[in-house]
């Protein structure tokens, strides 16, 4: 069972729980941009969308989660007004909340946060704020979120959404219009619900999978309040509240933290509520409470099943997250829960077994290069199916932060949400002059096109101008062609459209070495790469199996110095019969003739198992060995008929050592060889990719 772990200071965490042996073991840390204190994955869990505590101004974060969890690769992120306290997604749309403003965004179709399509406000002139009235706190106000909104909800249905805030000491109810254009403002304000109790502090909220309950957790008062949702969705009332510590206990020593509903057996009727709370001061240990819950949704008792007293005070999280039922718990009967520590850095699992909370492990995050705890914060369970998978990190008990990790930069590109069928790629190059912008923005313009994202280059070398423009709310550009052959004939300037959907097709070509093609297989099959593979190409047969597997149509093409003319006359009759864009030779270990190299010019990419321009030829990993270098690569390039001269798209490196053989360099660049040439036949499908004489304009 495996599961995502945010930090508020350092890096995401992938960790790996095994129910057999009780086991928890980090599989690998991933880079963030800032604090993620607060995470959350689309439906299908391809993405994931974080509060982002980054400076000077706080942002919310987007990660691409890969290959079943191995890989999380960093999308893109977005400004908001103030420190975000939570994030939750759907199809279209990310929200966002923190102290007096919310925000949301548009989702674009490569799961990045686009743009923003509405504000949202929640200070009254004449509000009153029951935290600021309180003076200052321990562990102070981050930001306003302590004295102002803390979580946004959708609810099951997705028709309402639900803010908790704590300041305003209110749950504030939105509907959403789910036929709400692109671009158009979703949501519409249309409740202030006061909490029971003038102090309470409304901090989270989880709604009941019926839709008719809602469960608020009161960060001041340690309750839980349950309300009942009317059939509009945005109308509460209050039918119970319950103590989430010892009865005896002093509220007033504790900060609540988190309310959530258990996942099975039967996901549509959850059995348990639990609740955390955190003590205020590092000597007051915090607690989780588990409620049973009817069907209903209403609780079956005021009277919690169990309280169970955290380890630690919990720092600033204390926070349980249940995880996804698994058919063998209908045998071993518990319910596991992960639970996140910032005081001391853990992270734990919890088991429940309809009587009692119990640790079952716990893992420690470490400390930063600077001596401070890797502060945790949420979990968020991933698909346990894949775990076998995943590899534990030979760094598991070295966790070591980068000199830069606090003040990495992130983009803001402008772009305007439009549906994926309508959007186009615009690609041009052409004489660099004055003007040139202006010119093809305003033919776009002109015709009641939106700029979603634009960007160019100019070679002063060359004095050769290159754009890409990504554009929307054209359903044909049939009436953009005239405009544009006129532009084209005063701008000298070659150009073309394509949506953004098109999908090239791509001829793979391999030797006896197949990690390149496997890779390039499970991509596209999994849809990392947007392409067609209609026709696998060999000069040997050992990989035909694989391609069965995938239904491709595999041509097993021997080749000799006598026989080279005649099997390059099949290839080439293979790709105009299956109508072949581009050729990729992922590990084809034979020289193209200069006749398949013309015939094919610019719609050839090759993967050099070297970092070019060093080590060319056969065995460049040997030769590497021979002379001792300390870092080995990869580089993908255009073929030519200059052997391993072509233009480079992308190179990346991995250090090496003199502790090792030559095998294990060959292995080490042969993971680089993987990453290198799916990256470059990425950016070339999406028309990234330009030719610029000797060398590429790459817009990645």
């Amino acid at each position: 069972m495996d599961f995502l772990v945010g930090s508020f200071n350092y890096d995401l965490f992938t960790l790996r729980f095994e129910p057999k042996d009780g086991s928890l073991t980090l599989i690998r840390p991933t880079p963030a941009i800032g604090g993620h204190s607060w995470l959350s994955l689309s439906k299908d869990k391809k993405f994931l969308y974080c509060t982002a505590w980054t400076k000077p101004q706080p942002s919310i974060a987007s990660y691409r989660v890969e290959t079943s969890g191995r890989e999380i690769s960093f999308l893109n992120a977005k400004p908001v007004k103030a420190l975000s306290g939570y994030v939750c997604c759907d199809t279209r749309h990310v929200y966002s909340v923190g102290g007096p403003t919310g925000e949301v965004f548009r989702i674009e179709g490569d799961g990045s946060i686009g743009a923003l399509v509405q504000e949202l406000d929640f200070v009254a002139p004449d509000g009153i704020n029951i935290s600021t009235e309180r003076g200052s706190v321990p562990h102070g106000d981050f930001g306003g979120l302590r004295h102002g909104a803390h979580s946004v909800d959708l609810s099951p249905d997705g028709r309402s959404l639900y803010v908790a805030d704590i300041g305003r000491n209110c749950i504030w109810t939105y509907s959403k219009d789910l036929k709400a254009i692109y671009g158009e403002p979703p949501l519409k304000l249309v409740n202030k619900h006061i909490t029971p109790r003038p102090t309470d502090g409304p901090r989270h909220t989880s709604p009941h999978p019926n839709g008719k309950m809602l469960y608020s957790l009161q960060e001041h008062t340690s309750m839980v309040d349950v309300f009942s949702i009317a059939q509009d969705g945005v109308t509460l009332d209050h039918v119970q509240g319950v103590k989430v510590i010892p009865p005896d206990n002093d509220p007033k020593l504790y900060w609540a933290d988190e309310v959530r509903l258990s996942t099975g057996p039967d996901k549509t009727k959850p059995r348990y509520m639990y609740a955390s709370t955190r003590g205020l001061e590092a000597h007051t240990k915090g607690y989780v409470a588990v409620f049973r819950l009817e069907e209903d949704g209403m609780l079956a008792s005021e009277n919690a099943i169990d309280v169970w007293q955290t380890p630690t005070s919990g720092g600033i999280a204390n926070a349980i997250e249940p995880a996804p039922w698994q058919e063998y718990q209908k045998v071993d009967g518990y319910e596991y829960l992960a639970l996140t520590d910032s005081e001391e850095g853990w992270v734990y699992v919890l088991a429940f077994d309809g009587e009692k909370i119990t640790e079952v492990t716990r893992l420690n995050l470490g400390r930063t290069d600077g001596g401070e705890v890797v502060k945790a914060a949420t979990a968020v369970w991933l698909s346990s199916r894949l775990s076998s998978l995943l590899r534990p990190s030979s760094t598991a008990s070295r966790i070591k932060i980068t000199s830069s990790s606090s003040t990495r930069h992130f983009a803001t590109k402008t772009k305007t949400p439009i549906t994926m069928s309508k959007d186009h790629i615009l690609t041009l190059s052409c004489p660099d002059k004055s003007g040139i912008v202006h010119a093809v923005t305003g033919v776009l313009a002109k015709h009641d096109m939106t700029v979603l994202d634009l960007q160019q280059f100019s070679d002063p070398d060359l004095t050769k101008f290159f754009m890409r423009v990504h554009f929307g709310h054209a359903d044909k550009t049939k009436h953009l062609e005239e405009p544009f052959n006129e532009l084209a004939k005063d701008l000298k300037m070659e150009y073309d459209i394509v949506p953004k959907s098109h999908k090239p097709r791509v001829m793979i070509m391999v030797s006896k070495i197949g990690h390149c093609l496997n890779d390039l297989l499970f991509r596209a099959k999994t849809q990392q790469l947007n392409i067609d593979i209609p026709v696998i190409v060999s000069n040997h047969p050992d990989f035909e199996p694989l391609a069965k597997t995938y239904d491709i149509p595999f041509h097993h093409l021997p080749v000799n110095k006598d026989t080279k003319t005649e099997q390059e006359t099949k290839i080439l009759e293979l790709v105009k019969e299956n109508n072949v864009d581009l050729i990729v030779l992922a590990r084809y270990m034979q020289v193209l003739s200069p006749t398949l190299c013309s015939a094919m010019s610019g719609k050839i990419i090759n993967i050099h198992h070297s970092f070019l321009p060093s080590f060319k030829g056969a065995k460049p990993y040997h030769q590497a060995y021979d002379r001792g270098v300390k870092i080995t690569g990869a580089t993908a390039h255009f073929v030519t008929a200059d052997l391993d001269e072509g233009p480079i798209i992308e190179q990346r490196v991995a250090r090496v050592d003199h502790s090792m053989s030559a095998k294990e360099l060959v292995d080490e660049g042969s993971n680089v060889e993987s990453q290198v040439l799916a990256a470059a036949l990425k950016w070339w499908s999406e028309k990234r990719v330009f030719l610029n004489g000797h060398k590429t304009v790459v817009f990645n």
